[in-house]
């Protein structure tokens, strides 16, 4: 499974070639500005599960014709998935009242209005910025981001 938006380079244990890349480093040039541009471009280590949230939050996003996939559309995806509803409910959030509240946010926004019907939305900064985060995070023990990695930020 690969993620369907296509601008973001989600790779899982299964789909990692045999010699990655370093996942989602920071930029070292020494007057890089900080911020979500920060990171080092290339691919993103996710396991299966942080990949099926931000497929489903691409899939949101795509119904209700947003412009762009948000931290709401992810958050939302994060009640969804069974697993990450788990992880959710381990850390005291209440799913069904985070499910409702999300879902509120994604309705209120007005369309983007599609000209031809194939325009797909694209990633936010943030939402980067939340995958590769995560995805330096679980570097440190060498590992793909897991959805708990997500919510530790």
């Amino acid at each position: 499974m690969a993620y369907r938006g296509g601008d973001l380079d989600l790779r899982t244990p299964r789909t990692w070639s045999a010699a990655p890349a370093e996942p989602a480093m920071p930029a070292e040039p020494p007057m890089a500005p900080r911020g979500y541009g920060g990171y080092q471009p290339g691919p993103i280590w996710v396991d299966e599960v942080v990949l099926a949230c931000v497929n489903h939050a691409y899939d949101v996003a795509l119904a209700h014709r947003a412009g762009d996939v948000r931290l709401e559309h992810l958050l939302h995806a994060l009640t969804r998935i069974d697993t990450a509803a788990e992880a959710l409910e381990a850390r005291g959030i209440r799913v069904a009242a985070l499910r409702r509240e999300s879902a509120t946010v994604i309705a209120s926004e007005l369309p983007v209005g599609l000209t031809n019907g194939k325009a797909m939305p694209r990633h936010s900064e943030e939402l980067e910025h939340v995958l590769r985060a995560a995805s330096l995070i679980a570097s440190r023990r060498n590992a793909p981001a897991t959805v708990d990695d997500v919510l530790h930020l």
